[in-house]
């Protein structure tokens, strides 16, 4: 992951700072959503601050690492304030996606499930993975 983060440093990326992929572990989405990790990866684009998780069911989660831009991206961010997690946190229930900022950096943990899971579930289980991310960063 430091070769990663080097090389997009490196490319004046915006996407330099942690491995998104080092944040969950598959351990950590089993027991908090209750499916496996099929599979996992930096998504379509190969970017270092993205990590896609599909899940051995009718779901998948998304964590994205904003380093260099986290304030500004989070302050975009849409949703409706969140208190209790990091600095500040945006929950938006349409999409799943929980926005998090801890000091200058700024992260998404996104809960899709493409079956009846009730939103305040989903919340829940966004907030439980937000807190492991929070441990790592």
């Amino acid at each position: 992951a430091p070769a990663a983060a080097a090389a997009a440093t490196a490319g004046g990326s915006p996407a330099a700072g942690p491995d998104a992929c080092a944040l969950l572990t598959a351990d950590e989405i089993k027991a908090v959503v209750g499916l496996a990790v099929a599979e996992s990866g930096h998504g379509p684009t190969e970017a270092p601050n993205v990590c896609e998780y599909k899940l051995d069911g009718p779901g998948q989660l998304l964590t994205t690492v904003y380093a260099s831009s986290g304030k500004e991206t989070f302050e975009n961010a849409p949703g409706d304030p969140l208190s209790g997690v990091g600095d500040q946190a945006k929950w938006l229930e349409a999409s799943g996606m929980l926005s998090v900022l801890r000091g200058e950096t700024s992260f998404i943990v996104g809960v899709v499930m493409f079956d009846d899971t009730p939103a305040e579930k989903k919340l829940e289980q966004a907030k439980a993975l937000a807190a492991k991310v929070l441990e790592r960063l």
